[in-house]
């Protein structure tokens, strides 16, 4: 632990303790999952279903890691143009499409409560979901090029 990547927090007190900067906790996300599939949902429908319908699992670590959680990874993968990039906290069912607005929605990532879930729909958002083989055990790598994103 170091002041460059924690803050230490109610110091000097029987409840002291540390955490890290938001800009470690993105950095830890910075991740990829080996042969993890990006695939895309219809306004609606959860990345759990989405992935079951292509005899997949969603992977729901997946969903937050911050090479996905992007607008570019967005547009790419659901082949679409986003007029506005929305970071927006409040939406479980990021990364995602607003379909109607232009509107590409990712998860800001800082609030534990609000992260991306599997089960998560909203009816006029197509979700951007990653998927993996069932009971497949892959190991995370570190993300160097948006060509570790596969698109299905």
């Amino acid at each position: 632990i170091s002041p460059t990547t924690h803050t230490w927090l109610l110091r000097h007190t029987d409840s002291e303790y540390t955490q890290p900067l938001f800009s470690e906790v993105l950095r830890q996300k910075n991740v990829v999952l080996q042969n993890m599939v990006l695939r895309s949902g219809h306004p609606d429908q959860s990345c759990s279903r989405v992935c079951e319908k292509a005899s997949l699992e969603c992977h729901e670590p997946g969903l937050q890691y911050t090479p996905v959680n992007r607008c570019e990874t967005i547009e790419k993968a659901l082949q679409v143009k986003c007029d506005k990039c929305d970071l927006d906290s409040s939406d479980r069912h990021a990364p995602s499409f607003r379909v109607r607005e232009n509107r590409c929605v990712v998860n800001y990532l800082h609030d534990p409560r609000l992260l991306p879930t599997c089960q998560a729909k909203h009816k006029r958002h197509k979700r951007l979901c990653v998927c993996r083989s069932p009971g497949a055990e892959l190991s995370e790598v570190p993300f160097v090029s948006p060509d570790q994103l596969v698109m299905a």
